[in-house]
């Protein structure tokens, strides 16, 4: 009875360390393409404000279009979007 309980607390200590443990792993990551799509933008040309504003939006499109009308098409801003969508 005892190996029993002792099994059923280690596999819910697991479970609940990789439920705790997950969301940490993830956000960082997102975090650091949003620096990597900011930083890509602010070495073509665009200022903080705007690489700010642009590599927040939710998708690419979004992203790329917002750098499209302040700086019209161009291949960084599309390369720089795409930077804060990787995982």
């Amino acid at each position: 009875m005892r190996k029993s309980l002792s099994r059923v607390m280690v596999s819910a200590a697991v479970l609940l360390g990789g439920v705790l443990v997950a969301p940490l792993a993830t956000t960082p990551a997102a975090q650091a393409n949003v620096f990597d799509c900011i930083d890509h933008a602010v070495n073509s040309g665009a200022t903080n404000q705007q690489a700010a504003a642009a590599c927040e939006k939710p998708t690419t499109d979004e992203c790329y279009q917002a750098f499209r009308a302040a700086h019209g098409a161009q291949s960084w801003a599309q390369d720089a979007c795409e930077r804060g969508r990787e995982d």
